[in-house]
């Protein structure tokens, strides 16, 4: 079963899934409600599903034991927080079972803040797979420091990554498109995404003879884990009417990966995915370089530029050590992941007592405290980290009318320029 929540999650899952599916195993989806319209239709076809594949429920509906006592193996694709609520619920639900699923938690993408809190946000995952070497050299020394010995994660990469056969295969495309790859919400201000595209549209008319199109993280009525405050497509009808050979696209990177020339970004995961196609590629820092950001996840990679340095023609680059530490494709290593699931299959099988929860410490933490909260906040509180943050009914109000005033501003600023 793949628990996802979102589409990139979902993208992720569905590369081990079909994997497991070419082994014999039966597949199921199911969607942790979060949100209304979380995943659109138009989504899901990119992945290669329908929506009648996929079932929403809550949290509490999908850590159930009549949810998942028929499951082999779930395949948890949620962000941290989503992942320390679903472990809390599930390894509680699952307490006195001498049967359970295995569950193998990973990343759908790369990791650009909260680093340590996402690896014990997931720690209590039978396997935890994380993107790269320098990720589980981290995670062990975390571990140790902890005084909890390593047993349950593997340096697997990234699902969606391209495999040292496609890349060997590509066929360089050397005039074709200039991709910018826009994030949901890097850069965060308006003015900082209205200079984005003001200086992608100005590289389209200073070189006529190449296309340059520019791709948001999704349509203005679409969503995902990140919710989008200032659509560049809202912002793109304040400016003067772009040239022919500027283009807004929506579509599917894979696809954009087998037609560009070159990717431009601040700190999408697709810069990744063209270095592994080689690719040319640059890493923006014309607004700094920070976690915010997530350009700071590059330094060292030698794919550094700012949009003075975009031209048609870029040359490949990508520092070869700084890429055996960070860039690794988890369908080159899924011999790995199959070992290691088998193994784990194997001793729940031979198991004749109740399965513990993979690490003596689930989220980092002492069991004296988890008890102590838990007798005190309820169990659900285990799954939360510090202080709980307040939702007024002011906060909320702002959230929901948060696209209406973006819009409201946006009619404001037009009536001012005139």
């Amino acid at each position: 079963m793949v628990v996802a929540a979102y589409d990139s999650f979902l993208k992720s899952g569905l590369a081990y899934a079909r994997h497991f599916e070419s082994l014999g195993a039966q597949l199921s989806f199911r969607l942790l409600r979060t949100r209304e319209n979380q995943i659109s239709p138009a989504q899901l076809e990119a992945l290669g599903l329908k929506p009648g594949d996929v079932v929403a429920r809550s949290l509490e509906a999908l850590t159930s034991r009549a949810e998942l006592d028929e499951q082999d193996v779930i395949l948890l694709a949620l962000n941290g927080l989503r992942s320390r609520r679903f472990l809390a619920r599930f390894h509680s639900a699952f307490a006195k079972a001498r049967r359970r699923p295995m569950v193998v938690s990973f990343y759908p993408g790369l990791i650009f803040r909260f680093h340590l809190e996402g690896m014990t946000s997931r720690m209590g995952a039978d396997l935890l797979a994380l993107n790269s070497p320098s990720d589980l050299a981290l995670y062990e020394r975390m571990l140790a420091f902890m005084g909890v010995d390593n047993q349950n994660a593997v340096a697997l990469g990234l699902s969606f990554l391209p495999t040292r056969a496609e890349a060997a295969a590509r066929i360089a495309k050397p005039n074709g498109p200039i991709v910018f790859i826009a994030q949901p919400t890097v850069p965060a201000s308006r003015a900082e995404r209205r200079y984005v595209l003001e200086r992608w549209i100005a590289l389209a008319r200073r070189h006529p003879e190449r296309q340059w199109l520019f791709k948001p993280r999704h349509r203005r009525e679409e969503t995902t884990l990140h919710r989008v405050a200032h659509h560049f497509e809202e912002i793109l009808k304040e400016l003067t009417p772009p040239p022919a050979n500027f283009g807004i696209t929506h579509t599917p990177v894979a696809k954009l990966l087998d037609e560009a020339s070159a990717f431009v970004t601040f700190s999408s995961t697709a810069a990744l995915e063209a270095a592994c196609l080689e690719i040319p590629v640059r890493v923006l820092t014309d607004l700094g370089v920070h976690e915010n950001i997530g350009n700071h996840f590059f330094i060292g990679s030698g794919l550094e530029a700012t949009f003075d340095d975009i031209r048609p023609g870029l040359a490949f680059r990508l520092d070869p050590d700084w890429a055996k530490l960070h860039v690794r494709s988890a369908r080159d290593h899924l011999d790995l992941l199959d070992q290691r699931l088998e193994a784990l299959l194997s001793s729940r099988e031979d198991s004749d007592v109740a399965l513990p929860a993979p690490q003596s410490r689930l989220f980092g933490r002492t069991s004296d405290f988890d008890a102590w909260l838990s007798e005190r906040e309820g169990a659900n509180a285990v799954a939360e980290f510090g202080a709980k943050p307040k939702s007024s009914v002011w906060k909320r109000l702002r959230q929901r009318t948060r696209p209406l005033r973006s819009r409201a501003f946006a009619v404001v600023r037009r009536l001012r320029s005139r």
